[in-house]
């Protein structure tokens, strides 16, 4: 059935679900103010003892030397990790909700980092990308909020029959930028609520199911050093799965393990000793994740179409971290319960759903 409408029924309905999120993020807010809004972030240390202002209660710092540990990291903060939030497809990625707000490092610096990743899935319906992503800050009208704006880009190209999707080449592009408002409410909690929109297409086509609206609401409770659980909601362009729930928790029970229990993509650390050194440490972690997006595409007899794709992820991965310089990390592993659906958007109305089987998956990702 056509859905050429500028702004279409999904999309409207995912940005209620963003309107949720951030009332939910804006009460839990002022709930919080029991607590004193003096510090800037839970596992924040400072390069200097931040000094209160008068009797705001806004804290005041020397420049350039205020560079707080990221948000929501449990690492020390000399170590680094990637920035994973929402990619560039507005997929959930390993240490979502650990991380999503990690770019708040150097407030002081309006560039915060880059990362660039490969990935491969074998076998029919699978598929090589390319994504790019920065990351930017700016300042708020709120003393110690932050905005952050991530513009994005991913390329994949799909290997798959033309008997399937009614093309013989199916290459998707996803850009678009995703913005963050950070709230550190006091040393307990800490509020993230973002918003994203990007297009997906394979350039041919421009109907209008092309545009995605998606985004996140996160409270984050910090119980201590080594311990943080956050709660919120997360929207995606995800097909079948529009919603995920983000609740879980950060746990550093020593210096060697990171267990980030963190739904829908949890993943379990282990610092390797005999790699580490003091400007770098090196990490081996298992990972579980669910990748999915949405694109629109021309077939080839002219007509326009939508693909729904979704797979759940398991590897085990290697990681680089520190504090500056280039990071990186690869990951090996399987994807299985794939779904790979394509529906007509124009003209006679037909639909086609694949279950391809369990394939290789490959990702190698780098930071700077």
């Amino acid at each position: 059935m056509p859905t050429n409408r500028f702004f279409p029924v999904r999309n409207r309905r995912r940005l209620g679900f963003f309107f949720l999120s951030a009332a939910f993020v804006a009460t839990s807010a002022l709930a919080a103010d029991e607590y004193p809004s003096v510090s800037v972030a839970p596992t924040t240390e400072f390069a200097e003892t931040p000094q209160v202002s008068g009797d705001s209660g806004v804290p005041t710092f020397s420049e350039p030397t205020f560079e707080p540990a990221p948000i929501y990291a449990v690492d020390d903060s000399s170590e680094r990790s990637f920035d994973s939030g929402l990619s560039a497809d507005a997929t959930p990625q390993p240490g979502f909700a650990a991380n999503i707000s990690s770019a708040t490092a150097n407030i002081g610096r309006m560039y915060r980092g880059a990362n660039v990743d490969f990935d491969l899935v074998s076998g029919d319906f699978g598929f090589v990308g390319l994504g790019a992503n920065a990351t930017f800050g700016f300042p708020s009208p709120k003393a110690g909020h932050f905005i952050l704006a991530t513009p994005s880009v991913r390329w994949r190209q799909y290997d798959v029959p033309d008997w399937a999707v009614g093309s013989d080449s199916l290459g998707i592009i996803s850009s678009g930028a995703t913005f963050h408002y950070v709230i550190p409410k006091s040393e307990r909690w800490t509020f993230d609520v973002a918003l994203g929109l990007n297009w997906n297409s394979d350039g041919k086509s421009t109907n209008s199911e092309g545009l995605n609206v998606f985004g996140s609401g996160v409270a984050l409770w910090t119980y201590s050093e080594r311990l943080k659980w956050a709660f919120g909601l997360a929207y995606t362009n995800s097909g079948d799965y529009d919603i995920f729930p983000i609740i879980g928790a950060t746990w550093k029970p020593n210096d060697l393990w990171v267990v980030d229990v963190m739904f829908p993509a949890p993943k379990v650390s282990r610092k390797i000793e005999r790699w580490s050194r003091s400007d770098a440490t090196y990490w081996g972690y298992l990972g579980f994740a669910f990748d999915a997006n949405d694109a629109v595409f021309e077939t080839d007899w002219g007509t326009d179409a939508r693909l729904e794709r979704s797979d759940v992820r398991l590897s085990l991965g290697v990681e680089k971290k520190a504090e500056a310089g280039l990071r990186w990390a690869a990951e090996l592993g399987t994807t299985f319960s794939r779904d790979f659906d394509v529906e007509s958007l124009e003209g006679r109305y037909w639909r086609a759903d694949y279950s391809p089987d369990a394939a290789l998956y490959f990702k190698t990702k780098f930071a700077f």
